[in-house]
């Protein structure tokens, strides 16, 4: 299906971009609860279970050179993690500015001045009116395709 707009063009760009986030950070985010899982079980001198390690790319060694090797993956894994968190909200961020209409800048309303030349004298009012280009909805109108995708990415965007 072809994009019949710029705004489509990001989005479907976007939402491609967060579906290779997703996974990453369900992969670290069990990795994190492994590593730290295993250092717990280190501490209170526990036997370590030779899967998890070997998951991480370890295998059984002394304990304090195993600490010292799971201390170091944690601290990579949690600075990649915050990494990949970081580039989460900045791509739903930018995905929320495109989903906004662009004439009322997702307000619903604009605002419009009206004069009013009644008893002799010119008057400004400011008034708001609707968005004619969304319909008060603050929304832009990315196409039914586009939509249903962002609505199974993140139903929080709506």
């Amino acid at each position: 299906m072809k994009p019949a707009s710029r705004a489509e063009e990001d989005a479907l760009r976007i939402i491609h971009e967060l579906q290779h986030i997703f996974p990453i950070l369900k992969r670290l985010k069990t990795e994190t609860e492994t590593i730290d899982r295993l250092i717990l079980e280190l501490n209170e001198g526990h036997t370590l279970n030779e899967k998890d390690l070997k998951t991480l790319g370890l295998s059984l060694q002394p304990r304090t050179v195993l600490k010292l090797r799971l201390k170091g993956i944690q601290a990579t894994k949690k600075a990649h993690l915050f990494e990949q968190q970081s580039k989460l909200r900045e791509k739903k961020d930018f995905l929320e500015d495109i989903m906004k209409c662009s004439a009322c800048k997702g307000m619903g309303t604009v605002t419009k001045i009206v004069y009013d030349r009644g008893d002799g004298k010119v008057t400004q009012i400011v008034k708001a009116v609707l968005c004619e280009q969304c319909g008060g909805t603050g929304r832009a109108e990315l196409g039914d395709y586009v939509m249903d995708l962002i609505r199974l990415l993140d139903p929080t965007l709506f």
